[in-house]
């Protein structure tokens, strides 16, 4: 499978795209990352019973306040991540976590002068540098702090380590570093490719489901689901909304005149007028045929009259180059709070066929 489109850390290059990938991924991992990381917090505070019994009376008091900060700091951070619905801000929070966590980690290491501590501290590395990169985070992150990590342990330990022991450290070290790099390097490149490629395919696949082939806005059934979900938020915040049926007139000559081809050109090129006279937050869709649907959020029926006002205008003086000027007709109907889209749209398609000119 080709790899264009991706940076050497087998990211998007496409910023947009990475950060709605990462959205994504977040909205997955977060709660399960917020329990497991609570879970090893509490573990990483119980090794206060392990310090007891190695470390000096003066070290285990070093040791248990830092345990007791980092823990306190983290579980706030953890509050923070959970409350947070910005991704970047959730990216940043994550981060922290993890500088927290490795610089108390390497704070603890460097009070142990027991080189029968290096095992257990060499496999607790292991499982953290394990769980960086496996974060929700940038791969240039995950390099650096789990670099900063691992350097910091291997220096630590020949600091401290007997120079009885030296060649043996240094062997340990070296096997320990081959193996976390080996990992790590799979996980990264590997799992954020083919995490990557299996986003951008299932959004490939929604896209196609939800959009209409022709003209690219919504289908019906899409817009019908996110209309729902706009009048639930609506019957929350009571901000107006109206919707704006939209039909063509003699759309059936231009077939026949002109040939189908022309035709699904016009309903392209209307299509897009519309598109660029609405905000992020309208809905818009096609129901089928030459007839259109707009959800105007924030819209009362005065705004959304002027609106579709400024929209017929552009679509009447639009040519399709062919001696024809494309001509459509408008129904409106603002919603009442706690009534149905289906009831809105019917009444939207009565409004329109009212105005409708005679044939």
């Amino acid at each position: 499978m080709s790899k264009k489109g991706f940076t050497w850390l087998y990211e998007f290059k496409d910023k947009k795209l990475e950060l709605e990938y990462f959205r994504n991924s977040l909205n997955t991992t977060k709660h399960f990352f917020s329990i497991l990381f609570f879970i090893y917090i509490c573990l990483y505070f119980l090794f206060f019973i392990l310090d007891l019994k190695l470390a000096s009376h003066d070290v285990f008091i070093m040791l248990l306040i830092n345990r007791i900060i980092t823990s306190i700091v983290s579980l706030i951070l953890l509050f923070l991540l959970g409350k947070s619905v910005s991704a970047v801000r959730s990216l940043q929070v994550i981060n922290v976590i993890g500088i927290v966590v490795i610089s108390s980690f390497l704070i603890a290491v460097f009070q142990y002068h027991n080189a029968a501590y290096f095992y257990i501290e060499a496999l607790s590395i292991l499982t953290l540098t394990l769980a960086l990169f496996t974060l929700p985070a940038s791969g240039i992150v995950k390099i650096i702090v789990s670099g900063v990590l691992n350097i910091g342990f291997f220096i630590s330990m020949i600091i401290l380590g007997s120079k009885e022991d030296a060649i043996l450290n240094i062997a340990i070290i070296i096997c320990f570093l081959s193996v976390s790099l080996f990992i790590n390097i799979l996980i990264l490149f590997q799992s954020n490719y083919i995490k990557r490629i299996n986003f951008k395919n299932t959004k490939k696949l929604e896209v196609l489901s939800s959009t209409d082939y022709l003209t690219g806005v919504l289908n019906r059934s899409k817009f019908m689901e996110i209309a729902e979900n706009a009048m639930n938020d609506f019957n929350i915040r009571k901000h107006p909304l109206t919707f704006v049926y939209i039909d063509f007139d003699g759309f059936k000559s231009i077939n026949d005149q002109f040939g189908h081809e022309t035709g699904d050109r016009v309903l392209v090129e209307v299509a897009n007028i519309i598109r660029e006279n609405l905000t992020e937050n309208d809905v818009f869709g096609r129901f089928g045929g030459d007839e259109f649907g707009i959800l105007l959020i924030g819209k009362d029926l005065i705004n959304a009259k002027i609106k579709a006002d400024k929209i017929k205008s552009e679509i009447s003086n639009y040519s399709v180059s062919i001696d024809y000027f494309a001509s459509c007709t408008f129904g409106l109907h603002q919603l009442s709070p706690g009534e149905d889209i289906k009831e809105a749209i019917h009444l939207a398609d009565v409004d329109m066929y009212q105005k409708k000119p005679a044939h």
